[in-house]
């Protein structure tokens, strides 16, 4: 079952009005989770708006130079699947991984962690 969804700017850190500096899906097209959607600019970094899930872009809500802030709605997506009980399970996937582990959860168990787009950078130290 497919439902619209919209796709707003996620954390951005503590930035505002940032502007939209190319738009990288066109209605019409069939996008998967993680594909970079809009790529904005601020004054220190530039950074891909990726799909928080797969569907169908119905449509485009901003255009180049525009500007955005987090939670500014970027477009309208018709999802595939129900997005809300995905995201639901992906947050509970690694509690539930500890609950099944042997020795009651205390570690040991493998969970993979995908580090989501960060522009053209690479080797960046991890903090934490």
């Amino acid at each position: 079952m497919s439902k619209e969804s919209e796709v707003k700017v996620p954390d951005i850190g503590d930035f505002s009005d940032v502007p939209v500096i190319e738009i990288l899906v066109s209605v019409g097209d069939t996008i998967a989770a993680e594909d970079p959607l809009v790529t904005l600019e601020s004054d220190k970094a530039t950074m891909d708006v990726p799909a928080p899930f797969a569907g169908t872009v119905k449509s485009i809500d901003v255009a180049v130079g525009d500007t955005v802030s987090e939670g500014s709605v970027i477009m309208h997506v018709d999802a595939d699947g129900d997005t809300a009980g995905d995201e639901k399970q992906a947050d509970e996937s690694p509690k539930q991984e500890q609950e099944k582990s042997p020795g009651g959860g205390g570690g040991g168990g493998v969970v993979d962690v995908k580090v989501p787009d960060i522009g053209d950078f690479s080797d960046v130290p991890v903090i934490e």
